[in-house]
């Protein structure tokens, strides 16, 4: 006798009306729950991808206004660089990423509170954790640009 034997069902006899049911809830549930793990996962990337488009920002300013900045010690007049000073430009684009940024997790808590899949470690996940460290870098350089000298 196969110690197996007892484990396998019969296929011979068929299932009851009442098991083949529970099999077929137990699987919508299953179904039910990989949809809730790839919209989690579907809220990371989209926020992921603003970390990427903030971060693109934020590197855009430091770049322009070291660009605009030596532009402007040059001699010459420069009439662009009046009006967009270095300092302006940097801080448009230090602020836009800076809000998308925000914007966007208040979007993906909003979103993860309407279905339902709001948990309670969700602030202290890995991507939130990314999310607060291009936050903090953003304010040092929008209180840098405010208070440093132009």
């Amino acid at each position: 006798m196969d110690i197996n034997e007892n484990l396998a069902p019969d296929p011979a006899s068929p299932l009851p009306e009442k098991d083949k049911k529970a099999a077929k809830k137990e699987k919508r549930e299953y179904k039910d729950q990989l949809a809730v793990e790839r919209t989690s996962l579907a809220l990371d990337r989209t926020l992921l991808a603003m970390v990427r488009t903030a971060t693109t920002f934020m590197t855009f300013g430091f770049a322009l206004y070291k660009l605009l900045k030596e532009k402007a010690a040059e001699p010459g007049d420069h009439p662009i660089i009046q009006v967009f000073t270095p300092r302006l430009v940097a801080l448009i684009l230090f602020v836009t990423g800076l809000l998308g940024l925000v914007l966007q997790l208040y979007n993906v808590t909003l979103v993860r509170k309407r279905i339902q899949l709001y948990q309670e470690g969700f602030w202290r996940s890995p991507v939130v954790i990314l999310t607060y460290v291009i936050i903090f870098m953003l304010l040092l350089l929008i209180t840098g640009v405010l208070l440093g000298r132009a």
